[in-house]
């Protein structure tokens, strides 16, 4: 991928906004590309102001002008069309439930159109201004100016938050039962209140912790030792979720990145 073909510029959130979203990004695609997107802990918004983007599954799906990606096991395969812009909202782990009435679990791996949720049913004057709007400065004013607009009356949840914080810290390497008894709560309530602040299930959390923290060690260790200390005493079943994760085996990834 050539620098001509894509432009990608990264925006910090104003303060109101910090406690919610990591970061902004917007893509402008000069040719038609198609990016593999890793699974992440952040769910992400996709605004479409030009072009044509289309979600990559066993056929090509055409999205509509605003998606919600939600956290997911696989990689995401997204083709953007040739002279194609999408502006990014990449929520922190637990702010996009401020955004949303409804629990964020019915969004794990898929891309959804946004106005199938009842807080952004009405989005004509977003498309219409960021699709106006004369440069990403202003397109960035117009989609926090937005956000503010949707925040719930939201309130987060302290004991998630610690679960979250835990997770990432052990890469993912510990069991959901032990860490809804360290937090003093039942494992049913525990899940289902995890799942409504991150859209995923703590199980599905921890799996996708540690697949990344795998990707991060890899050029440190030999296989067989990074598949050991992710605690799989099988090869096959490691090389099996990692190519779920990447679309590659490790050594295919690991060839790849020394491109």
């Amino acid at each position: 991928m050539t620098e001509t073909e894509m432009i990608l510029e990264t925006f910090i959130p104003t303060e109101k906004l910090k406690p919610f979203v990591k970061c902004y990004m917007i893509v402008n695609c000069d040719e038609t590309i198609v990016n593999s997107m890793l699974p992440d802990t952040s769910l992400t918004f996709g605004f479409r102001y030009k072009g044509t983007t289309k979600y990559l599954t066993d056929v090509e799906n055409s999205l509509p002008f605003a998606v919600v990606a939600g956290l997911r096991k696989s990689i995401q395969l997204m083709k953007d069309d040739t002279n194609t812009g999408n502006l990014l909202v990449i929520f922190n782990t637990e702010g996009a439930a401020a955004f949303f009435k409804e629990p964020l679990h019915n969004t794990f791996g898929e891309v959804l159109s946004l106005n199938e949720f009842s807080n952004f049913k009405t989005l004509n004057a977003l498309e219409d201004g960021l699709c106006e709007a004369k440069s990403n400065e202003q397109r960035i004013h117009i989609i926090e100016s937005f956000l503010l607009e949707k925040l719930c009356d939201y309130k987060q949840d302290p004991l998630i938050a610690n679960a979250v914080r835990v997770i990432k810290e052990y890469n993912g390497l510990l069991k959901v039962k032990d860490l809804a008894t360290n937090h003093f709560i039942s494992l049913d309530a525990f899940e289902k209140r995890f799942r409504r602040a991150t859209g995923a299930s703590p199980k599905q959390f921890c799996y996708i912790v540690r697949m990344n923290s795998i990707i991060g060690s890899l050029n440190n260790r030999s296989l067989a030792q990074t598949a050991f200390e992710a605690d799989y005493y099988d090869q096959a079943h490691f090389t099996k979720d990692f190519k779920l994760f990447t679309g590659q085996t490790p050594t295919e990834f690991l060839k790849q990145s020394a491109k």
